[in-house]
């Protein structure tokens, strides 16, 4: 009797843990799929610093909220700006390694400076899944924006997150970004396959994901 009993709840256990991934799964679904993605017109329209006075608002603070957990739901992302989840905003989410959640939040970002020394890099974007392409970066810059608090900072970013935000202020602009202009013109690379070593092989594709 007493085994019996502990199958059963070792039953129920399973049961429920199963059901609370699965709502999980299901809660950052529903997150991820508010990323719009290719065509979507609003990753072509430009867009508007906030006022300082409104940084503070429940508007504003919401919209921070929402993409912290939209960027959060994600595997890989490292960047999320607010046209990506539907908003004409010059903000954007910064979180260089996707293994720590810890976010920060970037508003009225302006580059003040810029290093004469660039590199390349690959890059993708969460509104072009699948799609990479060769780009080449400022290797430092300088920024000068409001963190969530409303406080004003300058500072200097180095190496890969200075590649992420260069990425992140390309979706404030009138049109699309580096990597979505690639897509249109069909001039990318695709994730092939990842061989037994570990290591991603990329392959250059015009044909797939190309607009129609």
């Amino acid at each position: 009797m007493t085994k019996l009993l502990g199958k059963v709840k070792s039953r129920i256990r399973r049961k429920k843990n199963i059901e609370q991934k699965n709502r999980i799964k299901r809660y950052k679904s529903n997150l991820i799929s508010m990323i719009k993605i290719f065509d979507d017109p609003i990753l072509l329209e430009e867009c508007y610093n906030i006022e300082k006075k409104e940084i503070l608002d429940s508007v504003t603070q919401d919209s921070l909220k929402l993409m912290g957990k939209v960027l959060a739901a994600t595997k890989t992302g490292v960047g999320l700006s607010a046209p990506q989840i539907g908003l004409t905003k010059r903000i954007f989410a910064l979180r260089p390694d996707p293994e720590i959640n810890d976010i920060s939040f970037f508003i009225n970002p302006e580059i003040i400076e810029c290093s004469e020394e660039k590199q390349n890099g690959i890059e993708g974007c969460l509104s072009y899944p699948e799609i990479f392409v060769s780009v080449e970066r400022y290797k430092d810059i300088k920024i000068e924006y409001f963190d969530k608090e409303g406080n004003k900072k300058i500072k200097k970013f180095e190496g890969k997150e200075s590649i992420i935000i260069q990425h992140e202020l390309e979706h404030f602009l009138f049109g699309p970004c580096f990597v979505g202009e690639a897509w249109k013109k069909g001039k990318f690379i695709t994730e092939k396959k990842i061989n037994r070593k570990g290591k991603k092989e990329k392959e250059w594709d015009s044909r797939k994901f190309r607009k129609k």
